[in-house]
């Protein structure tokens, strides 16, 4: 059994459960290191012919996400964006009046609330 943390805070791991965090931080740490916008061009990917052209396929069917999806139906225009920005952090739509959207999903964790 793997524990980690003390008191209220601490988290038991089984096997199989420290078998998937291993699973998943090898993901992890595998896609942060592996990451780019186009594939390796390394000398192995050169040599054969066949995987250089299925790279340069994939590198036109895989390409990055556009930064914004412009919908010409719904302009986003400031007026909305600063009404958008106003109502994530007003905590007067909750129930009790004391959270906002941004009580939960930080927007410098990328509004991930680390919630299952």
């Amino acid at each position: 059994m793997l524990r980690i943390g003390q008191g209220e805070r601490e988290f038991r791991f089984g096997r199989g459960a420290r078998s998937l965090l291993a699973c998943g931080l090898l993901v992890v740490g595998l896609g942060v290191t592996g990451c780019s916008d186009t594939l390796s061009d390394d000398a192995s990917t050169a040599a054969d012919p066949a995987v250089a052209a299925l790279a340069e396929r994939a590198n036109t069917m895989l390409k990055p996400l556009p930064a914004s999806a412009p919908n010409p139906e719904n302009e986003g225009t400031p007026a909305k964006l600063d009404l958008g920005r106003m109502l994530y952090y007003e905590t007067r739509l909750s129930k009790n009046h004391d959270l906002s959207c941004n009580s939960c999903h930080l927007l410098d964790a990328y509004g991930v609330d680390n919630e299952p």
